[in-house]
């Protein structure tokens, strides 16, 4: 995967993220577990691929930056830790969104999510801190404290 800034997004759903950074220049790569999410993906002209994030169908160091919303909050801590040595596996940088631990959807889930976990910036940052140097946690400025974004850099 050769090119600007190589950006994998693992989980991505529709891809919609991804068409946004596509559409602005950027190499992407789409990953879903969902068939039908990479075929949506590559009906959108997304270069997508099937595959689990617990094993990267990718090389070493194949991206810059492995970023993902909507996903990690339906994993334990531990399990989110397992994630995130595969991601380093692969990318030198790591950005997350999650629902925060202030968010109005713990009270009110429209939804319909049972699974999803909400975090604080600390939370968020020791889970990243484990296999990432240098890690920046915090609430996402204009979300009204529904999305925490958790960014790490250097595989430990």
């Amino acid at each position: 995967i050769k090119g600007k800034c190589p950006i994998l997004e693992a989980g991505c759903g529709s891809g919609e993220i991804s068409l946004f950074l596509k559409n602005r220049g950027c190499n992407v790569v789409c990953l879903d577990i969902e068939k039908t999410a990479v075929d949506i993906a590559k009906e959108r002209g997304l270069r997508a691929v099937r595959g689990d994030i617990h094993r990267l169908p990718f090389p070493d160091s194949s991206f810059e930056l492995i970023f993902n919303q909507g996903v990690m909050e339906h994993f334990s801590p531990v399990e989110m830790g397992e994630v995130l040595k595969e991601f380093s596996r692969v990318a030198s940088k790591v950005l997350l969104i999650v629902p925060s631990n202030i968010s109005i959807f713990r009270i009110y889930n429209p939804f319909d999510v049972d699974d999803a976990r909400f975090y604080s910036p600390g939370e968020m940052g020791e889970i990243v801190g484990r296999v990432y140097r240098k890690v920046e946690a915090r609430y996402i400025h204009g979300s009204f404290g529904i999305s925490l974004m958790v960014y790490g850099e250097g595989k430990k």
